[in-house]
């Protein structure tokens, strides 16, 4: 994660540093964005589950108690009124409990899990900010060019205008020149609107995010991925894919959920104790105070086929969870190779712009040279 986030952070530096960056936009949308808090708070309360597996090994103390009026006749004798009350303390130790242990097991497993989904939350929050922020930034871009374009068809319209009134052009001229200039007005709101729907991509993560943006510099230096094969690329997913974790861990949580299901056929074994209290307030009642302490065991014998039905359905869900993981390292490793590509292509066709750029700048000095000459 510390990686990822300095390699995040070298994306800023080419940025102008008086307007909002990408950087400061993240540590907000870290705070604010209501995916993010969902999985932070998914990834806290899953982290209960081990101490609540915990729990159920744990010895069970409870405080009982109950007070009771008696009217009893004896048919050829005297009634009695009377009133009793008992107190009790008992005590529950499980010793042997096959699925509770597999449960805290579980409960592990899942910790785990949650922890790897908040890791892929967050760095989908980072590719989100980052997607919103440079979309601001090219729409931006496409609507100064719009803007630009639509000037520069403005000035085609009047030369037209002004050569027509001197009998230069023919008025279909003038009309082709309008029909230019007002295309260009509709790219111009459409360009307009698509920066105003960029806003709202990106305020929707972060909610009171700045329109001034900070732009890239001219010079923004393109460094290819390190190292420079795509196969390391596709093993390091494959080992460090939050995304992918979890799924291992899901297919983990499928396989124990078999321990689990299997555990019905075991016997239970606790250690049980008491102490109890007795006051019986009739005719020639009794007082009793009893201790305990013993072994209760419990063997199933029959569940109504319960037990062979969830192994099964188990097993199945296990088959699922596999296949689902192999699905999601196809598709980890497929999106690595994809973005490896896209970058190596990216970095080229920057450089094939700049050439062409250069040789477009080195046509117009000619063409202006020969207009002078």
């Amino acid at each position: 994660m510390n990686k990822l986030m300095i390699a995040f952070g070298a994306m800023l530096l080419p940025l102008v540093a008086q307007a909002e960056d990408l950087l400061s936009l993240y540590e907000r949308a870290a705070k604010t964005d209501p995916v993010i808090l969902a999985a932070q708070a998914n990834r806290d309360a899953t982290r209960l589950a081990e101490p609540l597996a915990k729990a159920a090994l744990l010895p069970n103390v409870s405080l009982q108690g109950d007070l009771t009026y008696n009217d009893r006749n004896v048919k050829g004798g005297t009634g009695d009124e009377f009133s009793s009350n008992n107190l009790s303390l008992n005590l529950v130790q499980p010793l042997f409990r096959k699925d509770r242990w597999v449960s805290l097991d579980r409960a592990r497993d899942e910790v785990k899990q949650s922890e790897a989904d908040y890791r892929a939350a967050e760095q989908a929050l980072m590719l989100r900010v980052a997607q919103a922020y440079f979309g601001v930034l090219s729409a931006k871009e496409n609507l100064v060019f719009a803007q630009a374009e639509k000037k520069a068809i403005a000035r085609q319209l009047e030369q037209a205008k002004e050569r027509f009134e001197v009998g230069l052009v023919a008025i279909t001229d003038v009309h082709e020149a309008q029909a230019r200039f007002d295309q260009a007005n509709a790219n111009e709101i459409t360009a307009r609107n698509a920066v105003d729907n960029a806003m709202e991509s990106l305020r929707q993560i972060v909610a009171d995010a700045s329109t001034k943006l900070a732009d890239l510099k001219e010079r923004l230096p393109l460094v290819p991925p390190d190292p420079a094969d795509l196969d390391e690329w596709s093993r390091l997913a494959e080992r460090n894919n939050p995304t992918l974790q979890s799924a291992r861990l899901a297919a983990e949580l499928a396989r124990k959920n078999i321990e689990l299901q299997r555990a019905g056929h075991y016997p239970t074994l606790d250690l049980v104790g008491g102490i109890s209290r007795t006051r019986t307030g009739a005719t020639g009642g009794t007082d009793l105070d009893n201790k305990s302490i013993g072994l209760q065991l419990a063997l199933p014998i029959y569940s109504g086929g319960a037990v062979v039905t969830g192994t099964e359905q188990a097993a199945r869900q296990f088959t699922a969870a596999q296949e689902n993981l192999d699905a999601s390292r196809r598709e980890v490793v497929r999106q690595v190779r994809d973005a490896y590509r896209a970058i190596q292509t990216a970095i080229s066709r920057v450089a094939a712009l700049k050439a062409s750029v250069k040789s477009a700048l080195s046509a117009l000095d000619a063409t202006e040279a020969g207009f002078e000459a």
